[in-house]
């Protein structure tokens, strides 16, 4: 094990790069998924709601980490992508977490929803820095 694999938090490891997570999701052996929000205790119901219509979800609104089969990049562009694409969820009180967990539908945005889920890292803020100069960097947002 990396000597950065150092529980806190909790149980939960501190990831401070792209880099960490990525050799992470490579340890875990499970699908990954980020979620932003008070942390594993505050989700403890195992349930989020659909703000809009204000239905109950049957699990954890949550976005995928782990890289799809197609993916042709390093795993580090397709973590900067995913993480900067709902960074906006964190702020305050509210911030990333990776954890897995059993898949029990989707939610109105086609998010997984994750019911029995593990909590397995928290992301430090310079993570969400680093996502962002990568995702400038190597993307084309806005190309059609």
């Amino acid at each position: 094990m990396r000597g950065w694999l150092v529980a806190r938090d909790g149980g939960m490891v501190a990831i401070g790069s792209l880099r960490e997570l990525a050799e992470l999701l490579g340890l875990l052996g499970a699908p990954a998924y980020v979620r932003f929000s008070g942390g594993p205790e505050a989700d403890a119901a195992g349930t989020s709601v659909d703000k809009e219509s204000g239905c109950t979800l049957p699990g954890l609104s949550v976005n995928p980490l782990t890289p799809e089969p197609w993916w042709d990049r390093p795993a580090e562009h397709w973590l900067a992508r995913q993480l900067c694409q709902y960074a906006h969820l964190g702020g305050g009180e509210r911030f990333g977490w990776v954890l897995t967990g059993d898949v029990v539908g989707r939610g109105p945005d086609s998010e997984p929803l994750v019911r029995e889920f593990r909590a397995v890292a928290r992301l430090a803020s310079g993570v969400l820095d680093e996502a962002e100069r990568v995702y400038a960097a190597v993307f084309d947002p806005g190309r059609v």
